[in-house]
């Protein structure tokens, strides 16, 4: 928060006082009045809203193998700027963070191995799913293929596997899953429309939620966790924002309504990492519709009270969400006279 100058009527001594208020919830569930939606989501929602075609698949003719498959730059031939967002994604960051590679090592050291694919499971899902790591021990020495969470992970999910490590069942059968009823085919890979890739069904959430099962939990306690189209935002809806464009470079693709796949939540990558600056971009644009903060300056005899309020506006989840050691905190500077 920028310092803010008090006018000089008020410049007197400060008595702050501060309530820690967090994780800030979201706003229970309750069906908003007609035109009472949260203006900084109504776009999202927007989204939602439409006719969809019957759902059709593509045969799994692949002229790529399973290998080629698994390795995100293949996707890169056809598939530009899904391939430049999710490079620059957490997604793609997840298992090469130093941060979390230390904190694995660490779990592992204090539970003499027991924690096993407990952390892997969601930050490394494609080296387990590939067999290329028990539980992230040998994380550094492992290609780029096999870090964090890729293309063919996230694409070749069939069913959510919940208990198990990681929390979803992938197959490896050539066929890309994704939210398009009617793909055009192709000879690289099969296609097949899938109601966890659908940001406009209530079960793409559950696809979401396999990693993020606090923040789902949240969303399902929040206003927009409605199994109803004309109130439900999931979080494809908020977190991968959507832009008229080509879902592939090939040829007589039709324009469509793509979305991102940038995923920005809250994190940022620590050190270098591809688009860091885009990265941060999206991230702070995500919070700045999230929050309402209000200040109130009340002087009271030779005193000033200053009291901050933040509104959970437009997050579907807590905020922070996830992990319980995530904070927040308001930065006060007061200047006298």
């Amino acid at each position: 928060m920028a310092p803010t100058r008090l006018p000089p009527d008020l410049r007197r001594p400060l008595q702050v006082t501060t309530r820690v208020i967090g994780p800030v919830e979201p706003h229970s569930p309750r069906r908003y009045p007609p035109g009472m939606m949260p203006a900084a989501r109504t776009f999202a929602l927007l989204a939602l809203l439409g006719g969809c075609k019957a759902p059709k698949d593509t045969a799994a003719n692949s002229t790529l193998s399973a290998e080629e498959l698994r390795d995100p730059s293949t996707c890169a031939g056809c598939h530009p700027d899904h391939y430049r967002e999710w490079s620059g994604s957490m997604h793609a960051y997840s298992s090469v963070d130093p941060v979390f590679r230390a904190m694995n090592q660490r779990g592992l050291r204090e539970t003499g191995g027991d924690l096993g694919a407990g952390c892997v499971s969601c930050h490394a899902p494609a080296a387990l799913l590939f067999g290329l790591t028990e539980n992230g021990d040998n994380l550094a020495e492992l290609p780029g293929p096999a870090q964090g969470v890729t293309c063919a992970v996230c694409h070749g999910v069939v069913a959510m596997a919940n208990g198990a490590a990681p929390p979803i069942e992938v197959s490896e059968d050539g066929v890309m899953r994704g939210p398009i009823a009617d793909p055009i085919p192709t000879s690289a890979h099969g296609n097949q429309y899938s109601e966890l890739h659908d940001r406009k069904r209530y079960a793409s959430s559950n696809l979401c939620g396999g990693c993020h099962d606090r923040s789902l939990r949240e969303w399902h306690g929040s206003v927009f966790g409605y199994d109803d189209p004309e109130q439900m935002l999931t979080c494809g809806a908020c977190h991968m924002d959507g832009r008229d464009g080509v879902a592939s470079s090939v040829a007589g693709v039709p324009v469509r309504r793509v979305h991102s796949h940038m995923n920005a939540g809250v994190d940022l990558a620590y050190g270098d990492f591809p688009d860091k600056e885009a990265q941060a971009a999206a991230v702070a644009q995500e919070l700045a519709s999230a929050v309402l903060t209000q200040m109130c300056v009340v002087p009271e005899g030779p005193n000033t009270f200053l009291s901050i309020t933040l509104e959970n506006i437009a997050a579907g989840h807590n905020w922070p969400s996830c992990s319980r050691d995530r904070c927040s905190w308001v930065e006060i500077v007061a200047y006298g006279k």
